[in-house]
């Protein structure tokens, strides 16, 4: 998938280039006019998974966002006079923000082309998956007949939970108690395990806090900065040591909620600082704050884990699928009437209750051959994902 990042690369070279030449506006105005569309490319970029439309978004970004870094990195000093900034300090401030904006846009758009080429591979994988199958291991065919008779007597009186992890498995690309609780509850999991990198430069590339233009004794904004280091650290602490789909949930959770949540109301506080309605420190302190909420939520959900968050009366069932959906028609079902997996749902409240969650993922195929009463014992473990026994 990495040989997709030269062409991204060479499209941000192209917009350096033509920004470069045609010596764009250095109107700190119209600079941040150009951050706000900015940030539309990259909400597109995160919410489109069809291939057509996911990769000229793209190549559009990355040229955008190369000419955004290089206009912002010839602006020269005297371009002050022209701003709404009464000091040199505000105006160096938001220099600094922007750049580390520009830096981010063009880390994501990078690393989303590598995500779609994983996005396809993996639908490619769910297809094979669901090659055949007819949504019961009941039709099930075997080359046997005596395997065919030794594995269905061992699965007699459990298939309806071999069909749930199978159904879950196709949908989600693993399959554990907790995935399995929140599908019963009607949250489509389709492509939930695909892996994404793309939102952590996003992560890396947020600016740290100037303070040469705060006044050294505003102790409640570096009470609040650190806060928000915090969070942040609680947050990669989780993306490290938990298991798969805790990780997946957790990403996708900070991903929303940054993205979605965060960012517009920042980008509306950098807004009115640029036009002269609010100074620097009350500025620094609103986003700050801001972000340490969108962080708290973000740590708060993703201890929950989805299962939790779906069992929240009223909102439960559509706050997991907004966080969990991975395309726009995911998104809608946010709206829609709750539909859950077709299968019996009477082992999900004992099943997503152990303290200890096996999990099964789609790249385990090979491991097909082991009993099937263990796997309806531990049902997170390998079944069959094709229709052949």
């Amino acid at each position: 998938e990495w040989r997709a990042m030269p062409l991204v690369l060479l499209c941000m070279c192209a917009g350096a280039a033509l920004s470069s030449a045609v010596h764009l506006s250095e109107s700190c105005v119209v600079a941040t006019i150009a951050m706000f569309v900015s940030y539309i490319v990259i909400l597109t970029a995160m919410l489109c998974t069809h291939p057509r439309a996911w990769r000229p978004v793209n190549y559009f970004g990355s040229i955008w966002a190369g000419g955004y870094f290089i206009a912002l990195h010839s602006m020269p000093a005297h371009a002050l006079e022209d701003t709404c900034f009464g000091e040199y300090e505000d105006y160096e401030e938001w220099r600094t923000w922007q750049m580390f904006y520009s830096v981010s846009m063009a880390l994501f758009l990078a690393f989303s082309e590598v995500d779609r080429v994983r996005y396809e591979g993996a639908q490619r994988e769910s297809d094979e998956l669901r090659k055949g199958y007819t949504g019961s291991v009941r039709d099930a065919s075997c080359s046997s007949a005596d395997d065919a008779a030794s594995i269905r007597a061992e699965i007699d009186g459990c298939s309806d939970e071999v069909d749930r992890t199978v159904q879950v498995l196709t949908s989600a690309g693993m399959s554990t108690a907790s995935l399995r609780e929140a599908a019963e509850r009607g949250v489509d999991l389709e492509m939930f395990s695909t892996s994404s990198i793309a939102f952590r430069a996003i992560v890396v590339g947020r600016p740290g806090k100037n303070t040469s233009s705060t006044p050294h004794h505003d102790h409640l904004l570096l009470a609040v900065s650190i806060t928000n280091l915090l969070l942040g650290l609680i947050w990669i602490i989780i993306q490290i040591t938990g298991r798969r789909d805790v990780q997946t949930w957790s990403y996708l959770v900070a991903q929303k909620t940054i993205v979605v949540g965060v960012w517009p109301l920042i980008l509306l506080v950098l807004a009115l600082w640029v036009g002269g309605a609010l100074p620097t420190t009350q500025m620094l302190l609103l986003v700050e704050i801001w972000s340490s909420f969108g962080w708290l939520l973000v740590v708060l959900l993703s201890w929950a884990h989805i299962n939790r968050v779906a069992r929240l009366p009223w909102i439960g069932r559509r706050l997991a699928q907004f966080y969990a959906a991975r395309s726009p028609g995911a998104l809608r079902k946010v709206w829609a009437p709750a539909k859950g997996q077709p299968c019996g749902s009477t082992s999900s409240a004992s099943s997503a209750s152990s303290p200890e969650e096996t999990e099964f993922s789609s790249t385990d195929e090979s491991q097909n051959s082991s009993g099937a009463r263990d796997a309806a014992a531990a049902p997170s473990r390998s079944l069959w994902p094709s229709p052949s026994l």
